[in-house]
């Protein structure tokens, strides 16, 4: 739990850092020192572990629940955040601007349940990288929250396939951010962090 508090701390120190400070881009075509407008995706892992099902798992869905309630608190104004629950690939994505849809953000969060079958981690980035868009001075942060390692074996998707798409659509101010819950990440994903 320590590396999700952690990766929230510094995401809430960034964003509220970020809130205070005003940048005009210039007529230049070199980007603005900060971006202009932030994104916020959280994918979140809703397959029954993180609810202790299977192996002796720890209860820890409700905590990343309380820990997204927490960050919607700290963005900027005109902050968009896209949340992606996810189990067996992508199940939807929902998406709010704040802080004018924070308490539509807050119920959503608030009715996911963890009930899936199967950690398909690396189809649910594929497909979530395939379908963003990138726009001049638009930061994106990915989240993403696990408890388990993908357990794809239907699908040809790997680490790699992340990465390749990541490439294609990365942004000057995007990062991606891999917090896994009370496991190890995986040894291919730490290569590419």
């Amino acid at each position: 739990m320590n590396r999700l508090f952690w990766g929230f701390f510094l995401a809430c120190t960034l964003s509220a850092w970020a809130a205070t400070c005003q940048v005009t881009p210039t007529q230049a075509k070199v980007p603005p020192l900060l971006p202009e407008s932030y994104r916020f995706v959280f994918v979140v892992d809703t397959s029954g572990s993180m609810m202790g099902r299977g192996d002796g798992k720890a209860v820890i869905f409700p905590k990343v629940q309380q820990e997204l309630l927490r960050f919607f608190r700290t963005l900027p104004p005109g902050s968009e955040v896209v949340l992606v629950p996810f189990h067996q690939g992508p199940q939807g994505e929902a998406r709010f601007r704040f802080p004018e849809e924070r308490a539509q953000a807050e119920a959503y969060v608030r009715r996911l349940q963890a009930n899936g079958q199967n950690t398909w981690i690396y189809r649910t980035l594929v497909r979530l990288l395939e379908g963003s868009n990138q726009k001049p001075g638009l930061a994106t942060a990915i989240y993403i929250f696990t408890d388990g390692v993908d357990n794809d074996r239907t699908g040809p998707y790997r680490m790699r396939d992340v990465v390749e798409r990541l490439k294609l659509k990365q942004g000057p101010y995007d990062w991606v951010y891999y917090v896994a819950l009370g496991v190890e990440v995986p040894r291919e994903g730490v290569s590419w962090i």
